[in-house]
């Protein structure tokens, strides 16, 4: 008796196509999940970075305000706002911060002794912190909006300036919806916001030195006042808003955060 041969029979066409497709959406799954896994990272990694460079902005604000040195004169910092198109933007903080004593504590600060926070005139995308070392003059009058504006921007272009570098990731857009350009434009502005109040108010001391409000009368904080002194509040709130790097079509992430410097203030 004859023993059967073995016989090996090759795939056929219909088996070897089946085959084939499952191979290639074997493929595509991977390379799909392999895409999302890294687009996940990356998304997850870009707000990780801005996350921690908000806290650190927002730390090195409050730090500089709550260090503050004030008088009478000058309530430990001030913000300056531009009029662009009809819209108000308070997008620069400037804080009375001297690194030793201040050479007039119960006067208006040198300009060397303070700091500036605002968005870079020209790239906009780039928060900066600003001193200039190597200016003595006195400042002017804090009711001087105009000259604070173009002695702002002055030493945001000035060469002779210390800037720190806070984030390059600012969110950064025209008042008008232009292009973004390269030059200096009011209209190109970055998004930080700041916001003040005084506790007494600016608006109360004028009506106490009207002789229309009494001492005792005026909005002291918790109260604490004599005849004498009372203890005056310098609240600031900030906003900025911060875009992820090399996310697609990232949406900006708005941080929030909040300051308190508290002095007292002279019986005039």
């Amino acid at each position: 008796m004859r023993p059967t041969p073995n016989i090996h029979r090759g795939m056929t066409l219909v088996e070897l196509l089946l085959a084939s497709s499952i191979m290639l959406l074997a493929v595509a799954a991977i390379t799909s999940l392999s895409n999302a896994t890294q687009s996940g990272a990356t998304y997850t990694n870009g707000h990780t970075e801005i996350v921690e460079q908000a806290r650190m902005i927002s730390a090195r604000i409050k730090r500089t305000v709550e260090g503050a040195t004030s008088s009478d004169k000058f309530p430990g910092f001030i913000i300056i706002d531009f009029n662009i198109d009809g819209h108000r933007f308070p997008d620069s903080l400037i804080v009375w911060h001297p690194e030793g004593g201040a050479v007039n504590p119960d006067g208006l600060p040198r300009v060397n002794e303070l700091v500036v926070y605002s968005a870079h005139p020209i790239y906009t995308n780039t928060l900066v912190e600003v001193t200039l070392p190597g200016n003595t003059q006195t400042v002017p009058e804090i009711s001087d909006i105009a000259t604070w504006r173009s002695e702002l921007l002055s030493a945001l272009l000035d060469s002779a300036s210390r800037q720190v570098v806070l984030t390059r990731q600012l969110r950064s857009c025209t008042t008008n919806g232009e292009i973004l350009s390269e030059t200096y434009t009011p209209r190109r502005r970055g998004a930080i916001r700041f916001e003040s109040r005084l506790r007494p108010s600016a608006e109360e001391m004028a009506h106490y030195q009207a002789g229309t409000l009494d001492w005792d009368e005026m909005t002291w904080v918790q109260s604490i006042q004599s005849s004498e002194t009372g203890l005056r509040q310098a609240w600031l709130r900030f906003e900025f808003q911060l875009v992820p790097k090399n996310v697609d079509r990232a949406e900006a992430v708005p941080f929030f955060g909040s300051a308190a410097l508290y002095y007292h203030l002279k019986r005039p």
